[in-house]
């Protein structure tokens, strides 16, 4: 963000340059070969991965990273890359990637000095989508940055409970030693917001936890952040020589993580320990550093406050042109980001100002619009407050709705997965019956061909019968004639006859007999399956010897 300078100013930034050139020479002889090192180049190697990444879920994870990397370098990068991870978490149906998407663009905006409820609306919206996957890890970050929004505007009592809330789900679901840098931040938060409500000794005991848990777990931008937080609360407990330490240690460090917007709070802080001793020249030249940081970096919000303390070490030095100044390019500023508190406090620094300038109709103004601002601020407070009722009521009553959708449609999917076993159950029978009747059809094809055949069979049998019993009966006559005849020939020439020659006759009247018996028989069994089978008990011995009778072979008469 390019910040216009009034013409004023152009010969006191030109002097804030200088003193910051000298200023920097003096960190040249430290290890550190850039601010930015440590952090553009984790950019550099992110975006490096970037390029050849096919996955689109990796690329949002990857598109998120360089986005967070962003936020103590570029905030306009920072909301950039957050906007394509969202675009392709959306896409993909990322939820994960979508909801850290949106938590780090409600950070951006929130850096930038957005209005509060954009950035709310954003960290909102990523604790919806975390919550529907049980991403507590993001539900915990978007609490606490809730609660960084209500800092910005000085709500410090509304900000406490966020914290508060933000560390106990975390200490509940989340608990992950790789993850702790998380609970760490939320602790350093909860300590500037104690010291936001003036109780110095809770915001150092949360300070110096957050500090030790993060050196404990060597996680060095924690330090970076927050020791100028902890060289704050050190110096309003009069610990003076403690602070100077801490805030030295601070910006070593973040010369060598290259963390710019902690190293502008911490130049500001220790512009105000060094205001409390009435060391003014040290502090305005702190003062210029962090201005020209912040302009040059684009940290607005860090800029209009920077500029309200050089206004008021200005006017504390009978510096009453440039105090002027400063307080109107920083009330510009504030409005144009929308923050009333950096436009409540520009407007009092310029009261103060003018009147000392004599101009006391003007400093009345503007004491007017200070006043005005303060009071809006106090029923925006208590606005605030009925609208995070009435918001925790509403979303309450989502949660509930939701929850009942939910139950709908797993009672619909299961009534749906019924169905579909019904159908499937139905096919399968229907399946099982078609195969059955195409068997049962075959069979009785085969029954029907067979029953033709049968009656074939039956049809010729009867004829055979039938054939068998003419035929017997027929038979019978010449035989009997051929019994009869010999009978009445052997009587007749029965003198004339040798005994040879009777038993010859003997032979034909016993052969004709046997035959007529025969006859019989093939008669009886013509007719047997007509009637009635009666089963009974017989002699096999006299079966087997009449047998053998029949089947022996008579004594032949010689032939003379």
């Amino acid at each position: 963000m390019n910040i216009k300078w009034p013409k004023t100013l152009k010969a006191i930034k030109c002097r804030s340059i200088i003193v910051l050139l000298f200023l920097l020479g003096a960190f040249l002889a430290t290890p550190a070969n850039s601010w930015a090192q440590t952090y553009e180049e984790t950019i550099d190697s992110l975006v490096h991965l970037l390029d050849g990444m096919v996955d689109p879920r990796q690329k949002v994870d990857r598109l998120n990273e360089i986005s967070y990397a962003y936020r103590r370098v570029s905030l306009a990068k920072m909301i950039e890359y957050a906007q394509q991870a969202r675009a392709l978490a959306t896409e993909s149906h990322y939820k994960q990637g979508l909801a850290v998407a949106l938590k780090n663009i409600g950070n951006g905006h929130l850096k930038t000095g957005s209005p509060p409820d954009t950035c709310v609306y954003y960290y909102e919206k990523a604790i919806q989508v975390a919550k529907q996957i049980e991403d507590y890890y993001t539900q915990a970050a978007s609490i606490n940055n809730i609660g960084l929004v209500a800092n910005t505007q000085g709500n410090y009592n509304i900000s406490v409970p966020y914290f508060h809330e933000a560390i106990a789900l975390f200490d509940a679901k989340v608990m992950d030693e790789r993850k702790i840098s998380l609970k760490a931040l939320m602790l350093a938060n909860l300590g500037y917001s104690y010291f936001g409500l003036e109780e110095y000794e809770k915001a150092f005991t949360y300070q110096k936890e957050a500090i030790e848990l993060a050196e404990e777990y060597g996680i060095k931008f924690i330090p970076s952040q927050y020791m100028d937080d902890l060289a704050r609360s050190a110096a309003k407990l009069g610990e003076y020589d403690k602070a100077e330490e801490y805030y030295q240690k601070a910006l070593v460090l973040q010369r060598q993580t290259g963390d710019y917007e902690s190293r502008i709070h911490s130049l500001l802080h220790f512009l105000e320990m060094k205001m409390e001793q009435q060391k003014y020249e040290e502090a305005e030249a702190l003062g210029m550093e962090a201005v020209a940081v912040a302009s040059e970096r684009d940290f607005p919000i860090l800029l209009a406050d920077g500029l309200n303390k050089l206004s008021e070490i200005s006017r504390l030095t009978n510096k009453l042109n440039e105090a002027v100044a400063y307080a109107d390019s920083a009330m510009q500023l504030s409005r144009d980001i929308f923050n009333l508190r950096h436009e409540q406090t520009a407007a009092f620094h310029l009261s103060q100002a003018v009147a000392a300038q004599g101009d006391y109709p003007k400093a009345f103004d503007h004491l007017l619009h200070h006043l005005a601002i303060r009071d809006s601020s106090a029923k925006e407070e208590k606005l605030a407050i009925t609208l995070e009722i009435e918001a925790k009521y509403q979303n309450e009553i989502y949660e509930q709705r939701v929850q009942y959708l939910e139950e709908r449609q797993q009672e619909q999917r299961k009534n749906i997965q019924l169905l579909i076993g019904l159908i499937i159950m139905t096919l399968l029978s229907s399946g099982v019956i078609s195969v059955y009747l195409y068997k049962r059809n075959q069979s009785n094809r085969i029954i029907q061909n067979k029953n033709q055949v049968l009656e074939k069979y039956i049809t010729y049998n009867l004829q055979l019968e039938n054939f068998a019993y003419i035929a017997s009966h027929d038979l019978k006559s010449p035989l009997r004639n051929v019994v009869s005849f010999s009978q009445l020939l052997s009587r007749r020439i029965s003198d004339r006859l040798s005994v040879e020659e009777k038993e010859y006759f003997d032979f034909i009247i016993a052969g004709t007999k046997e035959m007529s018996t025969l006859i019989d028989d093939l008669l009886n069994y013509s007719v047997v399956q007509r009637e009635k089978l009666n089963i009974e008990k017989i002699k096999v011995d006299e079966l087997i010897n009449l047998s053998l009778i029949h089947i022996s072979e008579p004594t032949r008469p010689r032939l003379i």
